[in-house]
């Protein structure tokens, strides 16, 4: 007889939807409602499944709620696995969506290993990736406020000879007209066009030194390959 329990979540924000599939196939399969996303609620429903020594299974779909649901799980000794949304079965027709028949469904593919679970990184590696996301971030709304003097030079502005090197003080002093101008991204404020650096351009410096720290991690070779 298999002893171990499959744990189906449906992850959100404030809530987690939680069904449940024993062990052998055919087993039953049933819904334990909702509890709220707090460590201490994830706590409390592990503990109380695992009451008389069965063995916890859970996974729930990759999303924006990230792996510290996984983490948790792990440390407190059970097995979990974070899933590709993009490849979990789906019966054809079948369009309905809850939180609760989600639980359900997952619970019950992963315990036929119809499941196909994404790599999970850990602190450092999801660090370093947010990073540089938000460097891709600020390097993109940079290069939309550079757009402002192009914009200028079409509605019959010159570019002072004097400021070629220095595009702040021109986008300070050039006002562009109504309604088209008031959708470009560019600055008016003398506070913000007199920034120093921006912060983005020293990240690098940040970003380089890190993969040594994974010498031999698939993170390093991700980084190298790319």
């Amino acid at each position: 007889m298999n002893d171990t329990i499959y744990v189906g979540l449906d992850v959100h924000k404030a809530t987690v939807a939680v069904a449940v599939a024993e062990g052998m196939r055919g087993g039953e399969v049933r819904q334990l409602g909702s509890v709220r996303h707090t460590p201490e609620q994830i706590a409390k429903l592990a503990e109380k499944l695992a009451k008389g020594g069965r063995r916890l299974s859970f996974c729930y779909e990759a999303g924006p709620c990230g792996y510290g649901l996984h983490r948790q799980l792990t440390d407190l000794g059970h097995d979990c696995i974070v899933v590709a949304p993009s490849l979990i079965p789906m019966k054809v027709g079948d369009r309905v969506k809850t939180d609760r028949r989600d639980a359900v469904m997952l619970a019950k593919l992963h315990r036929s290993g119809d499941l196909t679970a994404v790599w999970v990184p850990d602190s450092a590696h999801e660090a370093v990736r947010d990073l540089i996301r938000a460097r891709a971030t600020a390097v993109r709304v940079l290069g939309n406020m550079l757009q402002g003097p192009a914009t200028a030079f079409q509605q019959g502005h010159g570019f002072p000879l004097e400021l070629v090197r220095e595009e702040a003080p021109f986008r300070r002093h050039v006002h562009l007209s109504a309604p088209r101008g008031s959708l470009t991204k560019v600055s008016t404020n003398p506070e913000e066009a007199q920034l120093p650096e921006p912060p983005f351009r020293r990240t690098p410096g940040v970003i380089m030194p890190r993969p040594a720290a994974w010498a031999g991690g698939s993170g390093c070779r991700r980084w190298r390959s790319a």
